[in-house]
């Protein structure tokens, strides 16, 4: 198999409306007190970023596995069923006596997205039901944000795996990961071979902008770092080269899962031995594409979807 992702699974209620305004500073939304808003649409799907990055592998055509912890519930269920239907091998899912995780993602007038997340299932992935075995089945091993003690030490433990194993370790870490286990991020670093995250969440990691930041990731122990920068597209460096990539402009519709559509395309695309100028062009039409519908994963663009935007659009 190709990519085994460790970290969240969650089951996403999508409320979108106009009357969620933005302030000038864009640092808030705000809703008027007491009073009942309309929406222009509320729809569900399944998110999280180790679901959505494994989820998308499988989409574009390469086999994934993850590992990550649903509750024995109807979400936890459907969610398993929904990942079985797209190829992804769900060995690694663990079902604990705990509810799965869930959030609210609200989308404003701007069409930016604030997310309000119960964690649930996920704080307690169990590391002593994870094999060596397993891991090894895999070429490349992303963790994404986790928080919760016994999540954290079932990863440390899966990290270990990975690396003596000999897999491909990638770092994409969220600003929650940065805030409150920024010591055992640090530590995965060191031993990590790509590091992926957004232009805020290097800023919070090293306190410093672009392209500083840029470089002092990859002094941390990252060969490869990617800093995505929205509709800037990204930035990356490898070995001591820098690369930049515009974005593909589209009219956005909900930015959910845009950075792991991303990474999800980049790893694929770097299975398919592309250079990196094109993974970076690969993954950053992916995440453009993804944002034109609404959920992380409902409309997952597949290989030719980008390949074409490529070929036409010349990108």
């Amino acid at each position: 198999m190709d990519v085994l992702t460790f970290g969240s699974i969650i089951s996403d209620v999508i409320v979108s409306s106009k009357q969620i305004k933005v302030e000038k500073s864009k640092k808030h939304f705000y809703l008027n007190y007491g009073t009942k808003i309309e929406a222009s649409f509320i729809e569900t799907d399944f998110g999280g970023s180790a679901h959505n990055i494994a989820y998308g592998i499988a989409c574009l055509g390469k086999k994934s596995g993850l590992i990550g912890a649903v509750g024995n519930d109807e979400f936890g269920r459907t969610i398993i069923n929904s990942l079985t239907k797209v190829g992804v091998n769900i060995d690694g899912i663990q079902i604990v006596d705990k509810p799965t995780g869930k959030s609210v993602v609200l989308i404003g007038e701007d069409n930016e997205r604030t997310i309000i997340i119960f964690r649930g299932a996920n704080d307690f992935i169990d590391g002593k039901k994870i094999s060596k075995d397993y891991v090894n089945l895999f070429r490349y091993f992303v963790f994404t944000s986790t928080i919760g003690e016994k999540s954290v030490e079932a990863l440390h433990k899966t990290f270990n795996y990975a690396k003596r194993c000999g897999l491909t370790i990638v770092a994409n870490p969220s600003s929650a990961m940065i805030a409150t286990r920024k010591k055992d991020l640090l530590e995965l670093l060191k031993h990590s071979h790509i590091a992926i995250m957004n232009e805020e969440e290097a800023k919070q990691l090293t306190k410093k902008e672009l392209p500083k930041s840029l470089n002092e990731i990859k002094n941390l122990g990252p060969d490869t770092v990617v800093i995505t920068r929205d509709k800037k597209g990204c930035i990356a460096m490898h070995g001591s080269k820098i690369y930049e990539q515009k974005a593909y402009k589209v009219k956005v519709v909900d930015t959910t899962g845009a950075g792991d559509a991303f990474t999800a395309a980049f790893i694929y695309s770097l299975l398919r031995k592309d250079s990196m100028e094109f993974a970076l062009k690969f993954a950053t039409v992916c995440a453009s594409l993804n944002i034109k519908s609404v959920g992380a994963v409902k409309n997952f663009p597949t290989e030719n979807d980008i390949l074409k935007i490529i070929g036409e659009k010349n990108v």
